[in-house]
């Protein structure tokens, strides 16, 4: 077990060989600026100042050449390489409900298919495991490796976790899940991890905003909104598909049911006539839809979720064009 230290105060941590220097941190309750926790946003640059340190993914694209003069390093992808090792960061306050990540064994229990090459896959845990609604977690594939996936499901005591996800064509980890992953195979699952979490204080009505696999999160938020009614929040989900195979808005609306008549949804698909089949409802990219649609836009809280040109278009419509303040935005950067 080596010794951290964060420089210009006491501060220290202790990592552990199965650690990086992000993980290690965060298990200690301390918390390292990150999003992604997999090398492509550079959230988590620290600069060494002192020891040595082994680095996972030296090809990781968050990095420039002038950083890697200056001596940093990726946090979520740098371990340990001696003791007394000195870091030059400064430690965040964003989250004073902060839950330490855990490592826990996950066992599949099934695969509900939602939509075309969209699957919600049910694991099975021994021990209910805290995290909050919207959080993303890192399930270990088999000769894969570590991937990022935002959960679908609630901690209601069920002892089950849940993600959806996308399978991707060149994507190993979704094609591993999708074809060779059976009913009772193990995975190692360590979380949770995020900012784009639920946040129940926040009294403002709620707009999601996602694509894709991005639906996971939300179907998490809206289950959780569903089971505490106490929550009175009006939501608004607006997801965005390609085709019309890859659109199920019955599922999406039986995770709200507990919302009643506070919930609406509105999809748009942005495929060709083809892809779009006998759909008669918007068309467009989501943020389009969402421009089209909503109103009073400072009066809520924004949830984003999808692929990265999805998410960056529309952090642009709402914090740029419609001049919602940055902090009413939630999303992690996923790469």
């Amino acid at each position: 077990m080596a010794t951290v230290k964060i420089d210009g105060g006491d501060t220290t941590y202790d990592c552990g060989s199965e650690d990086t220097l992000l993980r290690a941190a965060l298990r200690a309750g301390l918390q390292i600026s990150y999003e992604c926790n997999s090398g492509g946003c550079g959230c988590c640059k620290v600069r060494v100042l002192e020891g040595e340190v082994e680095n996972l993914f030296p090809e990781a694209p968050a990095l420039t050449e002038r950083d890697l003069r200056k001596g940093f390093v990726l946090a979520c992808q740098n371990k340990c390489a001696s003791d007394g090792l000195v870091l030059k960061t400064r430690l965040e306050t964003w989250n004073p409900k902060l839950l330490k990540p855990a490592r826990f064994t996950a066992t599949l229990a099934q695969k509900i298919e939602i939509a075309s090459d969209l699957i919600e896959f049910v694991f099975s845990i021994e021990h209910d495991v805290d995290y909050l609604a919207g959080q993303f977690f890192m399930l270990n594939i088999p000769g894969v490796g570590e991937r990022a996936y935002s959960n679908s499901s609630i901690a209601t005591g069920s002892r089950e976790i849940k993600f959806v996800i996308k399978r991707m064509p060149v994507g190993r980890g979704s094609n591993y899940l999708f074809t060779e992953a059976v009913i009772g195979d193990e995975f190692g699952c360590d979380g949770p991890y995020g900012h784009s979490y639920f946040r129940d204080d926040v009294k403002r009505d709620v707009v999601l905003v996602a694509g894709g696999s991005g639906l996971s999160p939300m179907l998490s938020i809206l289950r959780y909104l569903s089971v505490n009614p106490s929550i009175a929040r009006g939501v608004q989900f607006y997801y965005g598909a390609k085709a019309l195979n890859e659109l199920n808005e019955e599922y999406i609306r039986e995770a709200a049911v507990g919302l009643g008549d506070r919930f609406s949804l509105s999809c748009g698909l942005s495929g060709s006539e083809e892809e779009c089949g006998d759909w008669r409802g918007e068309k467009g990219f989501i943020h389009e839809v969402v421009d089209r649609n909503l109103q009073n836009y400072n009066d809520n809280e924004f949830y984003l979720c999808g692929p990265p040109p999805m998410t960056a278009a529309a952090q642009k419509h709402l914090m740029v064009e419609r001049k919602v303040p940055f902090d009413q935005v939630h999303f992690d950067r996923f790469f």
